[in-house]
């Protein structure tokens, strides 16, 4: 008699979404995908999907899609394409969590995003610091803010030892 097939654990901590989530990953990003020039979340993961500067990352619970986060390297930096908590998760801190692990993620590079007006309190208030603006194509204004991982503060040398002549 052989052993039953159990299903594989839903991954834990913020890590590359699996394609079995795709139908919730484009439900959650049907809201921003217009901002980037897809008529849809579908069209918008798809196209993600087959960029290999895209990092789709997420976490689940209980086989529920809870955050997703989009990022892309483009140049010298990485961009924040979406970052997007279901209803019943937000406010407690996990978008937060998704974007210190971006930054951190992003090693040297900064971190960017471009954001609407009532989302600049969210990112300043998370480190984040103006870059610059410019009108959207529906005339709205949008905000360029970047972030960059705390570095390292190099050790202070020993310092000298006297010598005794």
């Amino acid at each position: 008699m052989s052993e039953p097939e159990t299903a594989a654990p839903a991954p834990q901590g913020f890590v590359p979404v699996p394609p079995e989530f795709d139908d919730q990953a484009a439900a959650m990003l049907a809201d921003c995908a217009s901002l980037h020039g897809y008529p849809d979340g579908g069209s918008m993961l798809a196209a993600l999907r087959a960029d290999e500067s895209a990092e789709i990352n997420g976490v689940t619970l209980n086989d529920q899609l809870v955050v997703l986060i989009v990022t892309r390297r483009v140049h010298l930096m990485n961009e924040v394409m979406a970052l997007v908590v279901i209803p019943g998760f937000r406010g407690h801190g996990i978008g937060e969590l998704a974007l210190a692990d971006a930054i951190q993620r992003a090693g040297k590079r900064p971190l960017v995003v471009e954001s609407s007006e009532a989302l600049r309190p969210y990112f300043l208030k998370r480190g984040f610091k103006m870059v610059g603006k410019r009108k959207g194509p529906d005339g709205e204004l949008r905000y360029r803010l970047g972030a960059h991982a705390p570095r390292k503060q190099p050790e202070p040398a020993d310092p000298p030892k006297e010598t005794t002549p």
